[in-house]
């Protein structure tokens, strides 16, 4: 009697182990298909992020175009004006603070020259 009951246990055994390992191979796929969808989500974010850095250097340029122009009053536009005016002054700004910035390396300069 024994005999058939560790018979019917390992036979018991065997059908779980098949059972799991169908399992594990179905979630093994599903994970793999999961993770192709995320190398392709990846691949699309590196592809979306590089046209959008194309599309702010085209958006750059058109400003600086647009900036030149009204520099050279080819182009009349009260709000592109008032915001050429806002580049204008923070061009002065960036030059003060280049200037500034100039002097005092050639303080620190000087300063080690001394040492």
């Amino acid at each position: 009697m024994e005999e058939k009951e560790t018979q019917k246990f390992w036979e018991k055994a065997e059908k779980q182990l098949r059972g799991l390992s169908a399992r594990a191979v179905k979630i093994g796929k599903g994970l793999q298909q999961e993770a192709l969808y995320g190398v392709k989500i990846s691949k699309l974010k590196v592809e979306e992020m590089g046209l959008e850095s194309k599309k702010a250097k085209l958006l750059q340029e058109i400003g600086n175009e647009t900036f030149k122009l009204v520099k050279a009053n080819k182009l009349k536009n009260s709000k592109i004006s008032k915001v050429c005016a806002q580049v204008d002054r923070i061009n002065r700004e960036i030059k003060k603070k280049k200037a500034i910035s100039s002097s005092l390396k050639k303080k620190i300069s000087e300063g080690i020259k001394k040492l």
